[in-house]
């Protein structure tokens, strides 16, 4: 064998064995579905909270943009919605985004398009994206608008961000952290 043929050969199977090996594990140790090399589909299950989400996720950071009638750049919400039921068909249910993407309007075109579907179909994950009021107060209101937005009752995956990292006020988020770890007092 040619020591060509031998790195293809030992490349794929070493990538497959890397693909199945990030395949969760089912709660009683089983295994899951695994990545098909020869199909081309990655598939597999999170044994967590949601047994049926998906091996991939889909960020909704950079959606398309299109020229919009006044000359600025604006969503394109066509092609969003045509990428999301593509994932969608694909298998991929778990979609995270943030108030801040997109200038404020990642939520809102995500939201147009998987609305499109029935709501037990995705998982949303966004983010507590607070970076110039960090009151706990605002903070709730950002969480009730993504709800909002979503037309939904629930997130599923709530990501907080720097949530620690500004100094305490009277009204600010009930944890600090130090040199010496993170200490939270009761509201």
């Amino acid at each position: 064998m040619k020591r060509r043929d031998f790195i293809k050969i030992s490349g794929a199977a070493a990538a497959g064995l890397g693909i199945a090996a990030c395949a969760p594990r089912g709660t009683d140790g089983t295994g899951t579905k695994t990545a098909s090399a020869a199909s081309g589909e990655i598939t597999g299950t999170m044994a967590q909270h949601y047994p049926g989400i998906g091996l991939l996720g889909y960020g909704c950071m950079r959606w398309p943009m299109i020229q919009g009638p006044d000359g600025r750049e604006v969503i394109d919400q066509e092609a969003v919605n045509a990428l999301v039921d593509e994932a969608i068909a694909h298998g991929v249910n778990y979609f995270d985004t943030s108030p801040v993407y997109l200038q404020g309007k990642s939520e809102e075109a995500s939201s147009i398009a998987l609305n499109r579907h029935p709501r037990s179909e995705w998982l949303l994950a966004t983010k507590l994206s607070n970076f110039s009021d960090w009151s706990y107060d605002n903070s709730v209101k950002m969480y009730r608008r993504s709800l909002e937005v979503f037309k939904t009752d629930h997130i599923d995956y709530y990501l907080l961000r720097s949530t620690a990292t500004r100094k305490a006020s009277t009204n600010s988020w009930p944890c600090t952290t130090n040199t010496t770890g993170t200490s939270c007092r009761s509201r």
